[in-house]
């Protein structure tokens, strides 16, 4: 069968597939196959989010901003699941997140501003001047919402780094990023081998 769908997989953990990889050499390039597949970045942004054209765009933003992914869609890919009604969540520095705000629009996502935000993209970044942000500990400058058709995107920028707001998430199991090029889950055994999520108190 197409490991592509490989059943037997799909109910692997991870750390189950890996030992299954090592049981033969045909289970080898099976399990190889399968996680080229389920654990590809290009699969997860596309068509949801962007097109192919469109998602080799944006990781180039994103090596030049140093943006990440996290939040629930990061889960998704280290989980090998799809919520339909999922918004991508980038994350990243204030100083460098104008360059990707400006991307969304560029093909074709509009700016959702909320009530307390400045119409155009422009008026709603200059809001927020890192020397007057409000230090709540969790590391916020702004966030943007962007829409286009049903799918949506939260454009996080953080007053120093993205890792402040992503290490001060609620839980750890959603701290996991995608950078442009790599992947990284903080908590894989308890997040994928023993199905638990530790409250971080910070």
């Amino acid at each position: 069968p197409s490991t592509a769908t490989n059943p037997v997989l799909l109910c692997l953990s991870p750390r189950d597939i890996v030992a299954f990889s090592l049981s033969s050499r045909h289970n080898y390039d099976e399990a190889q196959s399968y996680n080229r597949h389920a654990y590809s970045i290009d699969n997860l942004l596309s068509p949801r989010y962007f097109t192919i054209e469109e998602t080799i765009m944006f990781r180039t933003v994103q090596a030049l901003t140093g943006a990440v992914i996290s939040g629930s869609t990061a889960l998704q890919l280290f989980a090998r699941v799809r919520w339909r009604e999922s918004d991508l969540d980038v994350y990243v520095q204030h100083s460098t997140g104008y360059l990707m705000a400006i991307f969304f629009i560029t093909i074709g996502y509009s700016f959702q501003p909320t009530a307390r935000q400045g119409a155009s993209i422009s008026d709603a970044y200059d809001q927020f001047h890192l020397d007057e942000v409000y230090d709540d500990g969790r590391g916020f400058a702004c966030v943007l919402n962007f829409q286009r058709g049903t799918s949506k995107v939260q454009l996080v920028t953080a007053k120093y780094s993205p890792f402040d707001v992503i290490l001060n998430f609620h839980s750890t199991v959603v701290m996991n990023i995608i950078t442009a090029d790599e992947a990284f889950c903080f908590y894989p055994l308890a997040t994928f081998e023993e199905s638990v999520s530790l409250i971080a108190f910070t």
